[in-house]
């Protein structure tokens, strides 16, 4: 019951939990109660933004080496930055960043340069599959 509840709400985080028991077949209470033992597992209740629709026209994945408490401190405090991941292979860490334009970009790009020895640039043209409820 729990993976049906969090399924539902990541698809929508305001379905009501009269919603999820219709869906489910279950009643509210068991809803509730299933949601009650879930929540400790979600980190965060959030939305999704459309940035693009937002004004954040340039999308980059940063593959960056070596990871230091430098690098990753400036990562995790640059408002840019929307996701860092540790990562394993030619490249230690992952980061994902939104800009408005590709002067925004520049100048991340040169700040960022400070903080490693490595660095390779993807720019995302298209969302294919963002957040989906599978599990």
């Amino acid at each position: 019951m729990q993976e049906k509840v969090l399924r539902m709400l990541r698809k929508d985080a305001g379905c009501s939990m009269k919603k999820i028991a219709l869906s489910t077949n279950a009643s509210k209470d068991s809803v509730r109660r299933a949601f009650i033992s879930a929540k400790k597992n979600v980190k965060k209740f959030t939305i999704l933004p459309d940035f693009r629709k937002l004004g954040f026209e340039v999308h980059a994945l940063f593959l960056l080496e070596p990871r230091t408490i430098r690098l990753i401190k400036f990562l995790k405090h640059d408002l840019n930055v929307n996701s860092v991941f540790g990562a394993r292979g030619n490249y230690s860490v992952i980061a994902y960043a939104i800009f408005r334009n590709m002067q925004k970009f520049a100048e991340f790009d040169e700040r960022v340069s400070n903080y490693c020895e490595g660095k390779r640039i993807h720019f995302i043209v298209e969302e294919v599959k963002q957040e989906d409820a599978a599990f």
